[in-house]
């Protein structure tokens, strides 16, 4: 059988059945169970690496920029005190001093351009590369190719942005919302619209499946909707499903909430 999950093939599994021993319905239930565990474990996995990498590309950013505020300015602040110096006529007119002055601001402006060359090797930010988007763009292509449907990823903005919890849990809910789009939506086509500001961000998950009643489903209350709520609830951000019978489903994630945000303007006296 087919071990996989809704974005990722990783393999097969087996067992051997050996002549003459021909009732295996029980032993393929048993497979189709062990097949699921493990590819849910596995697909844990490898979502738990992207959010290492994350964790690991801030830490790399943390230190980029500990170093350009400090030691980088410091380099800039020597060079610019040395041209200062060297300008000053009449009070270092030897030539041994001023050729001295000269090496010295040779060498600090090549420990200056080293550094920063070291600072843009370190930051993927400096190197204008995004590490969350580049993910997330992986998985829906994975997901798309697996499962023959059409996915549109759109993204606006920038992740650095977003913190890195956020970005975590942006991650989770396209992951949720996209998985129950297929499993249960029997979609054809999904689009992920993401925009991304200093003050804001907003997901919408749109598909074209089967849909279904919005207000029910809201009362049974389902894991994955849960989570997805919940995660949101963390940020201050609110989270709503727009879906009836026959015209797909739109999820839309917002935070923090504007709603809430002018509910508290409001009691406090605000415009």
């Amino acid at each position: 059988m087919p071990l996989q999950s809704d974005s990722i093939l990783f393999g097969l599994l087996g067992y051997v059945m050996y002549s003459g021993h021909e009732n295996f319905e029980n032993e393929s239930r048993a497979l189709s169970y062990l097949t699921e565990l493990v590819a849910a474990v596995m697909e844990r996995q490898k979502a738990e690496d992207l959010s290492a990498r994350l964790m690991v590309v801030e830490e790399q950013n943390r230190i980029a920029n500990e170093i350009h505020d400090g030691v980088s300015q410091q380099l800039f602040s020597v060079v610019y005190a040395l041209h200062a110096l060297s300008r000053k006529k009449g009070q270092l007119q030897e030539q041994e001093v001023q050729k001295q002055l000269s090496l010295i601001k040779k060498t600090a402006n090549q420990a200056a351009k080293d550094l920063r060359a070291s600072i843009y090797r370190i930051s993927p930010n400096k190197r204008g590369e995004q590490v969350f988007l580049a993910g997330v763009s992986s998985y829906l292509e994975d997901l798309a190719r697996l499962n023959h449907i059409d996915v549109q990823f759109l993204p606006e903005g920038s992740e650095e942005s977003l913190s890195p919890a956020l970005r975590k849990a942006l991650y989770r809910i396209i992951r949720e919302a996209t998985s129950n789009a297929i499993r249960h939506g029997r979609c054809g086509s999904i689009k992920v619209i993401l925009k991304m500001t200093p003050v804001k961000v907003s997901l919408q998950v749109i598909d074209d499946g089967k849909g279904f009643m919005a207000d029910e489903k809201k009362q049974q209350g389902g894991l994955g909707l849960v989570n997805m709520r919940s995660l949101m609830a963390t940020f201050n951000g609110s989270f709503t499903i727009d879906s009836c019978p026959g015209s797909g489903t739109i999820i839309t994630c917002v935070a923090p909430d504007d709603a809430e945000s002018e509910a508290v303007q409001w009691a406090t006296g605000g415009a």
